[in-house]
């Protein structure tokens, strides 16, 4: 349990993690259930809520314990690859992901894992 967060906000969806599959079967049962799917490669960042109103960012959320995290919306408007407005369906949307740095020279130790 993670202690609480001063100044916290509440998440409007709960920014929740993902749970493993203890085998194939398991997941093939999960995937059945599924009518649409996005799988994508697994990328380490930084878990954030981004919450657009009127086709404005109006809230940059970090995941904190997955009920409520930090306001991060100044340090985010900072950021050039976060889009300050965006219009159509996601005008009036909530958006959860990760935030991370393509940063070039830097490797892992053992790639794939």
């Amino acid at each position: 349990m993670m202690p609480p967060l001063n100044g916290a906000v509440i998440h409007p969806v709960a920014h929740t993690g993902v749970r493993k599959m203890a085998d194939k079967i398991a997941l093939s049962l999960w995937m059945r259930e599924r009518s649409d799917l996005w799988v994508q490669p697994k990328v380490d960042g930084v878990a954030v809520t981004l919450v657009y109103r009127d086709g404005k960012l109006n809230k940059a959320i970090s995941r904190g314990n997955g009920l409520k995290g930090e306001d991060w919306t100044q340090k985010v408007r900072l950021i050039s690859a976060v889009p300050q407005t965006v219009s159509g369906p996601l005008a009036n949307s909530t958006l959860q992901g990760k935030y991370f740095s393509n940063a070039r020279g830097i490797s892992n130790n053992k790639w794939g894992e």
